[in-house]
């Protein structure tokens, strides 16, 4: 009995050191519990504020650039084009350095590893963004491949499927002659700086002016819309027939008139300023300009003797394997004469990809194992050629539209075209 006694008291005290034990165990780790969900939640809050500041940026962005909310398929913005007055701008530069300052004040230590990847990456862009500014390139608002100049690229983005559609681009037209007034006074004030472009490459651009100065208004590239009217819209011939008399109107009155305007600037006065050479560094702070755009395009730290060093090594390396290839086909003949025989038999290649790609579009569709969207129709052209004198801006891969109903173009790229083997040699020459 005692026996037992002595094993039921030891029985007791083993249990209640147990749960006294256990109770001590309990107690050290609820603090560190309730650290590690108030890490939690900090985490949570300042993910979920640093993703409320990146919905504003990207609103202000569409705000300030409403042609890039058109070719991403926002259509709040389609009736108007980019402020590019100097005051405009300033604003715009100044909103950019408030940007980066509110985002420096994040705790980024607060944020998940996925947001700090994007914390990371949007410090990079806007500190970019930010030190471009003292390069003033919106001084240069018209290139060989775009401008203002090629404003009617932008068609390509939109999607014409209500009357609305059809009404901001016509809003869009009439507020065109402001842009290239906009344009001009930038040009202006570039003359001014010495911020101005190579000649070589701005001689290419009177002709893409020319073309936008017409006689017939339903021959203008921003008559495009109106020549053929997509299905029913709008279902009245009358409403269409008003739709395009109010298009050549505007067009008449004024935009081929703001055209020659810009005309007979370029050619008289801003042509002639252009700059003979072709070096970055002849820009003002031209040397600091080329530096960054080697950091901005590489992302890397290399200089810009660096980089030319291997560009100069990749270029030797991929001509010994064009030359290898040249031998092992067995063609007999120059480099350059071997580019113009292959050149020849380029656009039938295009053509059977073309093909090919379209009858893949058509049998992979949702459901059937591939997410692509359904169009009930695939319009597969080239992309112009960016050396013509109708080069545009918009020379990339861009649906034309984001409505169910409307067909998406693809821009199928001749990587090799006719005079490529000339600009290669030239290439080789500068890189040497």
């Amino acid at each position: 009995m005692i026996r037992s006694v002595i094993r039921t008291s030891a029985a007791a005290s083993a249990v209640m050191v147990i749960t006294v034990f256990g109770s001590l165990v309990h107690a050290q780790q609820k603090p560190a519990r309730q650290s590690q969900i108030q890490i939690q939640i900090q985490t949570t809050n300042e993910g979920k504020r640093l993703h409320e500041f990146f919905a504003e940026e990207w609103e202000r962005g569409l705000r300030e650039n409403p042609e890039s909310a058109s070719f991403d398929g926002d259509r709040r913005y389609n009736d108007r084009w980019t402020d590019r007055s100097l005051e405009a701008i300033a604003a715009s530069e100044a909103a950019d350095r408030e940007t980066l300052a509110q985002l420096k004040r994040f705790q980024r230590g607060k944020l998940s590893a996925a947001d700090q990847l994007n914390y990371d990456t949007f410090l990079w862009l806007q500190d970019n963004t930010v030190q471009r500014q003292s390069f003033r390139e919106y001084l240069q608002p018209i290139g060989h491949q775009g401008g203002v100049q090629n404003a009617d690229g932008i068609i390509e983005g939109l999607a014409f499927n209500t009357v609305r559609d059809y009404r901001d681009w016509l809003a869009r037209m009439r507020a065109l002659p402001a842009v290239i007034d906009q344009t001009i006074a930038l040009m202006r004030e570039g003359v001014k700086a010495g911020n101005v472009p190579p000649r070589v490459l701005m001689q290419r651009v009177p002709a893409q002016i020319a073309a936008q100065i017409v006689d017939d208004p339903t021959t203008s590239p921003f008559y495009r819309p109106f020549a053929k009217f997509v299905g029913y819209v709008p279902e009245s011939e009358s409403e269409r027939a008003a739709l395009q008399a109010e298009a050549r109107d505007v067009i008449a009155q004024q935009i081929v008139p703001a055209y020659r305007t810009l005309q007979t600037y370029f050619n008289d006065e801003y042509l002639p300023n252009t700059r003979t050479g072709i070096a970055v560094s002849d820009l003002p702070n031209g040397k600091a300009y080329y530096d960054f755009l080697a950091s901005d395009y590489t992302t890397t730290t290399l200089t810009a003797d660096e980089i030319h060093a291997i560009g100069v090594k990749e270029v030797a390396r991929i001509r010994a394997e064009m030359e290898k290839v040249k031998g092992e086909v067995g063609f007999k003949g120059s480099l350059n004469d071997f580019f113009a025989q292959r050149s020849e038999v380029l656009p039938h290649l295009a053509r059977s990809a073309a093909g090919g790609l379209s009858r893949h579009l058509q049998a992979h569709r949702p459901g059937a194992g591939e997410s692509l969207p359904h169009h009930p129709a695939t319009a597969l052209r080239r992309a112009p050629d960016p050396r013509q004198h109708r080069a545009r801006h918009h020379d990339r891969l861009l649906p034309a539209g984001r409505q169910r109903r409307q067909p998406r173009r693809l821009l199928l790229r001749q990587s090799v075209q006719a005079g490529s083997a000339a600009d290669l040699g030239n290439d080789a020459a500068v890189a040497a």
